[in-house]
């Protein structure tokens, strides 16, 4: 007993030093591994989904994830410091849509991390078998600018496949094809990425078209006016010594011209090419053409 004293107190301050030290060691170590919370948000990846069907929704993203780590590896941790999952091995597709509930699955890239838990444990996945459906293209051609001609539309191909689950796919009641009409009245030629849209003109997700662009053409062209206007002679020239020019009779009095709408409107009447009377004497017939302005034409002969 007496040694064993002795031997206790021998170097006694060396070895009070020594568990001090061990006790300080072990709480810095407790302290460094203590449970700490991720406040970030991970997203949810769908893993293994069954053959021939779509995974409906979307699963909120994991939060609040509490893990146990060393102090240095905590201080380095980022969103994607981990990785969250469902896992949907075993689940098989059946006609319509159906929800299955299944754990989430959390884990860290660092296998210094553990993680102790997170929200949420579990979620709800619909599972919605997969639907191919033709469907024709829609164009939509905007507001249009006034005085100008719009033909129809021409599309190639005229219609397309959409493919996805079947509840999104029924939902599309259109697929629609934007063109933008200016005033410059250039037609159009352009390839269009297609939209699929539901009742409510909104963009359904999850839907893939094919081919996800169309080429749209359309004639596009100034509004034509037509318009009824009279003839004006134009003479230059002095007849002959001794004769005067009386009134000219003109036949036809009137054209029918036509043209864009901005070019007719300034027209009040339609001049003739002139006609030159020097030296003529008597009663003589001449045919004129018509001074026409760039691109207005005459119904039937412009003589």
């Amino acid at each position: 007993m007496r040694r064993f004293v002795a031997f206790l107190l021998r170097n006694w301050p060396l070895k009070l030093g020594a568990v001090a030290l061990a006790t300080i060691l072990y709480g810095g170590l407790v302290l460094s591994e203590s449970t700490l919370t991720w406040r970030g948000q991970v997203a949810i990846d769908i893993t293994n989904p069954p053959a021939e069907a779509a995974v409906g929704t979307i699963p909120l993203p994991a939060s609040d994830i509490r893990y146990r780590a060393p102090f240095d590896v905590a201080s380095r941790l980022t969103n994607g410091s981990f990785v969250a999952f469902v896992d949907l091995s075993g689940v098989e597709s059946q006609p319509g849509a159906v929800s299955v509930r299944r754990p989430v699955q959390v884990e860290a890239i660092d296998p210094a991390v553990e993680i102790v838990d997170f929200r949420p444990e579990s979620v709800e996945i619909l599972i919605d078998p997969l639907l191919t459906r033709e469907i024709a293209v829609t164009v939509e051609e905007g507001i249009i600018p006034e005085r100008l001609d719009v033909g129809p539309a021409q599309v190639a191909p005229a219609t397309v496949t959409l493919r996805g689950g079947s509840t999104r796919v029924a939902s599309v009641r259109e697929a629609v094809a934007r063109v933008s009409i200016d005033g410059s009245a250039i037609n159009i030629d352009e390839e269009v990425v297609i939209e699929p849209l539901d009742d409510s003109g909104n963009v359904v997700a999850g839907v893939v078209v094919d081919p996800e662009r169309v080429r749209v053409r359309i004639p596009v062209a100034r509004s034509i006016e037509t318009a009824t206007l009279p003839v004006r002679p134009i003479i230059e020239g002095e007849v002959a010594a001794g004769y005067s020019l009386r009134p000219v009779d003109v036949d036809p009095i009137s054209v029918t011209v036509s043209g864009a709408e901005t070019d007719v409107a300034t027209l009040g009447l339609i001049d003739t090419e002139p006609i030159d009377i020097t030296g003529r004497t008597g009663i003589f017939e001449v045919d004129a053409s018509l001074d026409l302005p760039p691109q207005v034409s005459v119904s039937g002969s412009e003589s």
